[in-house]
């Protein structure tokens, strides 16, 4: 019992950490920090909610191709955004991994590292065997499109562009719950 109250305590904690240290805002010109509620260069018909046309972006990989959302129209596309050092986003990778296994023609998975180095990314995707597109968003400009109260942040974005799904923290089988969620954003 002793183990089981300990594990989920350091579940709890992980979880705080993630939503307080998570994806915020960049700092703007000026040295402000970008209020994390506000959405630059996202039109009415663009709102990173469900139901809205997910707003574009450009995002570099690590594999050096730089990709645009809208470029994936036709196909569902999963944004999950990570750190290398939130628990719980290092946690649900394989799962990730899994899904993109599971749909290679359906689903196209960008897993958006949350503001590190693109080295430090590489080192971490390389070690783990991950074959997912992982985009690079240093500046945070990404995020500020996005903006969410922590990671691991993941929207599921049907085919006509349109936000069908998302989920804030992970915990246990993620394959499962991001399963249904593709399946539905297919219409299976």
């Amino acid at each position: 019992m002793k183990k089981r109250v300990k594990s989920i305590v350091f579940i709890i904690i992980i979880l705080t950490v993630a939503v307080l240290f998570g994806c915020k805002g960049k700092e703007n010109n000026s040295g402000n920090k970008t209020p994390e509620n506000s959405m630059p260069d996202v039109t009415e018909e663009e709102k990173a909610e469900i139901g809205y046309t997910a707003p574009d972006f450009s995002v570099a990989l690590v594999s050096g191709k730089t990709v645009k959302l809208s470029d994936f129209r036709g196909k569902v596309v999963f944004i999950n955004f990570w750190a290398s050092w939130c628990g719980p986003c290092v946690n649900e990778m394989p799962d990730i991994q899994k899904l993109s296994d599971a749909f290679p023609d359906d689903l196209v998975v960008l897993a958006i590292n949350c503001s590190e180095k693109k080295d430090k990314v590489e080192k971490f995707i390389s070690d783990n065997g991950y074959t997912f597109n992982v985009g690079l968003d240093e500046d945070g400009a990404i995020q500020d499109k996005y903006p969410t109260m922590g990671i691991p942040y993941t929207l599921i974005i049907d085919a006509k562009g349109i936000i069908s799904t998302t989920h804030l923290g992970a915990s246990g089988d993620m394959f499962s719950v991001y399963e249904a969620d593709v399946k539905d954003a297919l219409g299976k």
